[in-house]
C-alpha cells in the first residue's frame, strides 16, 4: 500500500512539472510610454501616392482585464518629414488655429474580440479592435485587427493596417476639400485615411 501511495506522489510530481506554465495575469491597469509609441495616418495623394503623417507625444492608458484603452494625439506634434507640407495640414486641414477643441485627437478603444488572459511573455496575440476616434468636433466608430506583444516590462499594442477612416465622415469633408483648393496641384488627397501605429503600455 505504501509503494503503491509513494508511486501515485511520483507521478503526480513528474505531471505538474512537465505542464505548461500559465500566462501571467496581466496588470488591470497600465500607462501609455511614450518613447516609442506613435499613431500614422496614411493619405493617398495623386490617386497613388502615399504620405505618412506621424503623430507623437501620446498620452493615455489601457484596460488589460477588458481590452479598452483612451489614447490623447496632439495634433500639432503631426510629421511628414516635409516643414511645409506640415504647416499646410495643420492649418489648412486640422484647422488647428480656428479652435482649441481642433488641437487634439481621442481614440478610444472599446474593446477586443480575443482572449487576452491567453497573452504569454514573448509571444504574439492577433485579435480584432473595435473604437472610435474625436477629431475636428466629431467621432467616427473604427475597427479593425490588433496585435499584442508581452514583455518582461511592457504590453505592446500594433495596429495593423485595416482601421480606415473616411474623411466626411469624420467632419473633415470641407477642410479636406479646403486642403486640395490651396495646396499646389497635382497634390489631391483621397477622402480615405488608414490608421496604424505602434503603442507602448507599462504597469
Amino acid at each position: 500500500m505504501k509503494k503503491t501511495l509513494a508511486l501515485v506522489m511520483i507521478g503526480t510530481a513528474l505531471t505538474l512539472a512537465c505542464a505548461a506554465p500559465e500566462a501571467a495575469a496581466l496588470p488591470k491597469r497600465l500607462n501609455l510610454v511614450p518613447e516609442g509609441s506613435k499613431v500614422v495616418a496614411t493619405a493617398i495623394k495623386n490617386e497613388s501616392v502615399p504620405v505618412n503623417v506621424s503623430f507623437g507625444a501620446l498620452s493615455g492608458w489601457a484596460d488589460a482585464a477588458e481590452g479598452k484603452a483612451w489614447i490623447r494625439i496632439p495634433v500639432a506634434s503631426l510629421s511628414t518629414g516635409d516643414l511645409t507640407r506640415d504647416h499646410n495640414i495643420k492649418e489648412l486641414f486640422f484647422e488647428v488655429a480656428k479652435s482649441a477643441g481642433f488641437a487634439t485627437a481621442e481614440f478610444f478603444l472599446d474593446g477586443v474580440e480575443g482572449d487576452l488572459s491567453a497573452l504569454a511573455q514573448g509571444k504574439l496575440l492577433a485579435a480584432n479592435g473595435r473604437g472610435r476616434l474625436k477629431l475636428h468636433g466629431s467621432e467616427t466608430a473604427l475597427e479593425g485587427p490588433v496585435v499584442f506583444e508581452k514583455t518582461a516590462q511592457d504590453v505592446k499594442v500594433s495596429l495593423k493596417e485595416g482601421w480606415n477612416i473616411r474623411i466626411d465622415k469624420a467632419g473633415l469633408g470641407k477642410a479636406l476639400a479646403q486642403l486640395n483648393e490651396q495646396c499646389p496641384q497635382p497634390h489631391r488627397v483621397a477622402n480615405v485615411v488608414t490608421l496604424s501605429g505602434e503603442l507602448v503600455f507599462r504597469p
